[in-house]
C-alpha cells in the first residue's frame, strides 16, 4: 500500500509524519480473515492519534485510511485552537 506524504496532514501535537503499518489478518487467533491486511497510521513520536482501516469490505483502504487521518487531525487542531484562545 503506498501513499503519498503530501496527503496527510502532520500530527498537530509534535509535527511528525505518520507511521504506515500492515498486519496480516490471517489466522492467528483462529478467526482470522485469509489474504486480508489492516492498515494503521499512527504518529511514531506522541502516539496521541491512531487510526486504522483493513481491507475486508473496503475496496479502497488507502483513500478511507487517509481521510481519517486527516479528520483525526482536523478535530485535534480545531480544539487546541479553542483551548488556546
Amino acid at each position: 500500500m503506498n501513499y503519498k506524504i503530501n496527503e496527510l496532514h502532520r500530527c498537530p501535537i509534535c509535527g511528525s509524519i505518520p507511521l504506515l503499518e500492515a498486519h496480516d489478518m490471517g489466522y492467528g487467533n483462529g478467526h482470522g480473515y485469509p489474504g486480508c491486511t489492516a492498515y494503521t497510521l499512527k504518529c511514531p513520536y506522541c502516539g496521541k492519534i491512531e487510526v486504522g482501516v483493513n481491507d475486508i469490505y473496503n475496496k479502497a483502504p488507502q483513500k478511507l485510511l487517509v481521510e481519517k487521518w486527516n479528520t483525526e487531525c482536523e478535530k485535534l487542531e480545531t480544539f487546541l485552537e479553542w483551548r488556546n484562545k
